[in-house]
Formats: structure tokens, sequence, C-alpha cells
């Protein structure tokens, strides 16, 4: 007896998207997935103060109320939740285009290596006396100015 998650799973691995979708739609939808999966979106959920740290790891740090949260800026894969000197925890997360984005927060972390994460995702509630909270991403290896790909609304 196969029960239906299991057939339905086995009619996906057999039909292409490109059987079931046209030419055009397969594009938007690729479209769609890779905007997901480019970190442009406010890593808070609420305002903050922000400042731009420049150097060869080009970082924002912003600082946030008790109580709000760090989140996710784009689609992919928690690769690494370490501790960080400066901050006291770091997360990193592999979004699986070349982006790779950094989170340092004195919280406790709420996802785990091996963790998919989707735009928005909870990765910290800052706590008293962690208000300050770091941000960086890299393309390709190679740190760029988060400022220059945020989408800061307001």
């Amino acid at each position: 007896a196969q029960n239906y998650d299991d057939f339905l799973k086995q009619i996906l691995d057999e039909v292409q998207l490109s059987d079931v979708l046209d030419v055009e739609s397969v594009q938007e939808l690729q479209d769609v997935l890779d905007k997901q999966s480019t970190p442009t979106e406010f890593p808070l959920r609420g305002s903050a103060a922000m400042e731009t740290v420049g150097g060869d790891e080009k970082m924002c740090i912003f600082t946030v109320t008790v109580g709000k949260t760090v989140t996710a800026t784009a689609t992919g894969t928690v690769t690494e939740v370490e501790n960080d000197e400066e901050f006291g925890h770091r997360i990193v997360i592999d979004h699986g285009n070349g982006y790779v984005t950094i989170y340092r927060n004195g919280s406790e972390p709420l996802v785990k290596p091996g963790d998919s994460v989707y735009v928005g995702r909870a990765l910290y509630e800052i706590t008293k006396k962690h208000e300050k909270m770091g941000y960086q991403i890299m393309k390709d290896e190679v740190y760029i100015n988060p400022e220059e790909m945020l989408a800061i609304r307001g």
C-alpha cells in the first residue's frame, strides 16, 4: 500500500516542470526563485538605527529594540551557527547563488546548521544587553556593502 505523499512524490519526480508549464511560465518561476534567494530584504521586523562599517569585511550594525526579531533576508540553508567573539553568536546562510549572509548577535539563535530558511524566517529575538546586530553579505566569497542590497522602506 502506497500512501498519498509517496504517490504524489512519484508523480512529481516523473513530470518535468516544462511539460506542465510553457517556457515563459518556467522563466517567470525561475525569476521568482532567483529573487527569493537574493538577499535584498531588511533583516529585522521593525525599524532600527543603522551604521555602516567599511573595510575588507563590510558590515551594517543595527541598534535594535529588545523584543524585535532578526530575520533571514533571502531563502537558503543555514551552514553555520557558531560563537562570535564580538557579538556572541554568528549565523551563516548560503543562498545557493553565490550569496552568503552573516548575522551576528548575542541573543540565542533560533536556527541550527542544515535548516532551510525562507525570507522573513526568525533567526534571533533581540534580548536585553544584545541590542547590537551585525549583518554582512558576501557575493562569490567577497564582502559587499549590505546597504547597497537592502530594501529599506519608510
